[in-house]
């Protein structure tokens, strides 16, 4: 009998790890604009959970705008901050503070996988950075004195020279004004 609780009780342990592993908050998964360097939302170390950058950053222009897009897994009351990170995943000098901060207002359950949504506008800065990443940061005030943190990264890439992808389905020009010439 005290086999089976036992076993019951270590059952029941190991599957709220096992739930608790799934994390809090990361950049949206298949996101086109701000893709996750990893798809755990349980990145609890700083700056980016520990998570490698990855080799295909999306690149954008200095100064422009863009709308990110990130979701939360497991509810908490607390914040989500973005932030500019340079290549040595530091804050880029002058871009210690957040680029924006978004209040979490969505306190429903998360029920069967459907999370949490969230799309911040934010102004890139001027700068141009060959390996600069931004990192979301999951701020959790259930304990005022001591709130938890979870971290997200998606790299990207700031230079003029951005290229433009064409759009699914679309058509190339039809070539016009072209002379055909005989061949010798």
């Amino acid at each position: 009998m005290m086999r089976l609780v036992l076993m019951m009780f270590f059952g029941c342990v190991s599957l709220f790890a096992i739930s608790s592993a799934q994390g809090h908050a990361r950049w949206k998964a298949g996101s086109a604009v701000s893709p996750p360097r990893d798809l755990s939302s349980g990145l609890k170390t700083p700056p980016c959970g520990g998570a490698s950058r990855t080799t295909t950053p999306k690149s954008y222009r200095p100064g422009q705008a863009i709308a990110v897009e990130f979701e939360e897994t497991i509810n908490h009351p607390g914040y989500f901050e973005v932030y500019l990170l340079g290549e040595n995943e530091t804050p880029l000098s002058g871009f210690t503070s957040p680029l924006v901060t978004v209040n979490d207002t969505q306190n429903n359950p998360i029920v069967e996988g459907r999370n949490h949504l969230y799309t911040a506008n934010i102004n890139l800065p001027n700068v141009y950075c060959e390996k600069c990443s931004l990192q979301l940061v999951q701020v959790m005030t259930e304990n005022p004195d001591f709130p938890s943190r979870y971290y997200s990264c998606s790299d990207i890439r700031l230079s003029d020279a951005v290229s433009v992808e064409p759009k699914v389905g679309a058509k190339p020009p039809k070539p016009m004004n072209l002379k055909i010439q005989p061949s010798p």
